[in-house]
């Protein structure tokens, strides 16, 4: 018989509810443990009465104790592949061809329609999810991009920094320092220029994603979801509320915990944007 296919591997699975190599293994497992305790049992025995003529023979009764269990070790395993194999393709196995044709299939998946048309909700919701998706992969670029300006800026302000620090060189070596530290930061002008560039383009380009506006609309449409149970903890806070109702009453209500209080913090938090006049006087 052919070897089984990954389907009627997958169906007899779910129908035995685990899979089929796992019996063979099982009964693997089972052969070699009594394989070891045997040999452990002669070698025990043969230890015991390893002076004979008063010649001490331990070495050898290790040696060969070795060496037998690795003849049984061979044997067994050679054995027990052909077992393993009968067993997949002759005993725990379903023709292919059945699987796939359709005429061998579980009680539960009887009469069962699948449709293959999503319908127009699903694909509208299928469209969301990949926008989404979409948009996350353009601010994790944008917040990437961010942060390599974010580094350029602060290694620019370092280099100023101990330019103005050290002042004129009193030594030949400080002055090839400071002639190396010059040339990292020339053209100073265009350097400015550069980042005051690629500053004003990630800010207007994340304006439109990241703006106030966009961030009070996702925080309303989160305690929204709290409020109605639809994620872990606002089901948590949900069901807490009708415990403290059923057992105190109407009196739970004043110490239940409020869950839009986090909500209304992150809400009136003001966002701070940066200054397009001055990074415009830059350019």
């Amino acid at each position: 018989m052919a070897a089984p296919t990954m389907s009627a591997t997958s169906l007899l699975t779910e129908h035995l509810g685990y899979p089929p190599i796992s019996l063979v293994d099982d009964l693997i497992n089972s052969v070699n443990e009594i394989m070891y305790k045997c040999t452990q049992a002669m070698e025990t025995y043969l230890r015991q009465r390893h002076q004979v003529g008063g010649e001490d023979f331990t070495e050898e009764i290790k040696v060969g104790t070795a060496k037998l269990e690795t003849l049984l070790e061979n044997a067994v395993d050679k054995n027990l592949d052909k077992l393993e194999l009968y067993v997949l393709r002759n005993v725990l196995s379903v023709p292919a061809e059945l699987v796939e044709d359709g005429h061998f299939k579980l009680a539960h998946y009887d009469r069962l329609v699948l449709d293959t048309d999503p319908g127009p909700e699903l694909r509208s919701r299928l469209e969301e999810i990949e926008a989404a998706f979409a948009m996350h992969e353009l601010l994790l670029t944008r917040v990437r991009e961010t942060r390599r300006a974010h580094a350029r800026i602060v290694s620019f302000k370092e280099q100023v920094r101990n330019l103005l620090e050290h002042g004129a060189p009193a030594t030949e070596a400080d002055a090839e320092q400071f002639r190396v530290l010059l040339g990292s930061l020339r053209p100073v002008d265009e350097t400015i220029k550069l980042l005051a560039v690629q500053l004003r383009a990630l800010y207007t380009e994340n304006e439109a994603y990241c703006s106030a506006e966009g961030v009070s609309e996702l925080l309303r449409k989160y305690s929204a979801l709290q409020n109605s149970g639809a994620t872990r903890s606002g089901y948590i806070h949900n069901s807490a509320r009708t415990l403290l109702r059923q057992l105190f009453g109407d009196a739970a209500e004043d110490t239940a915990p409020d869950s839009e209080v986090f909500v209304a913090d992150a809400e009136g938090g003001a966002i701070e944007h940066p200054n397009r006049d001055v990074l415009q006087k830059h350019v």
